[in-house]
């Protein structure tokens, strides 16, 4: 599958209306489960890079991942738009892809690193020269699970210019009212595509499965020399 198309999930008219140019910085895309989010994420990525700009795909859910093995996140600063496997990234867009491991494949218990992970690769896109960065988030927003905790931590520290919450009902209420009574960036709300599908729990283990056989298909023993790790662990 392309990361920038979804051919099972129509693109409805009101994603349609955003005002691409407006965009810039970090972009923050939030949603539960089943709503469109990442299909959304990936059809901004691909309308903005027609633009011309220099755009990153941050993806930024380790229990469901595009561009990665499950309990990483990656983030890609080039994309090639026939680019068939994502998660097949090599050769010439080797340079372009960096990924951190957070040791779950759910940010629940493992917030800290999902934060630090996330802010590095963030860091590492506007190094790259990335002029908007397409952050699409995990599916985690339940308060009572850390959620709201979680992607308030985030926009504290990535400071988004933009954050898009696409809600069935007003589940991202908690997250979105503080954050329009903020003003310091701005909050868009949008419908979910009407054939958005939740998948259920053996479909997200076979997506999970799938992931890490790809990206493991070329696998091969590496001998390290562990006296030197601690040199490059922080580079």
């Amino acid at each position: 599958m392309n990361i920038l198309t979804e051919p099972t999930l129509d693109i409805p008219p009101i994603w349609k209306q955003l005002d691409l140019e407006a965009l810039h910085g970090v972009v923050f895309v939030v949603g539960g489960v089943g709503v469109g989010k990442s299909t959304f994420a990936r059809y901004l990525f691909r309308s903005l890079r027609a633009g011309g700009r220099r755009i990153a795909f941050l993806d930024g859910d380790p229990g469901q991942s595009w561009l990665g093995p499950p309990t990483t996140l990656t983030c890609a600063f080039d994309l090639d738009a026939q680019q068939e496997a994502p998660i097949d990234i090599r050769a010439n867009l080797a340079e372009s892809v960096r990924r951190v491991f957070i040791g779950s494949i759910s940010p629940s218990g493992h917030m800290l690193p999902a934060v630090v992970g996330g802010a590095r690769l963030v860091q590492a896109a506007l190094s790259d020269g990335a002029q908007v960065i397409v952050y699409d988030t995990s599916g985690l927003i339940d308060p009572q699970q850390g959620g709201l905790a979680l992607k308030l931590a985030k926009v504290e520290l990535l400071r988004p210019a933009t954050v898009i919450g696409i809600q069935a009902g007003k589940e991202l209420e908690p997250l979105l009212t503080p954050l329009r009574r903020l003003r310091r960036m701005k909050v868009v709300t949008l419908r979910p595509s009407p054939s958005a599908q939740r998948r259920d729990l053996q479909a997200r283990k076979s997506h999970r499965t799938r992931q890490f056989a790809r990206y493991f298909a070329h696998a091969r023993s590496l001998a390290l020399d562990w006296t030197r790790l601690t040199e490059s662990f922080f580079q």
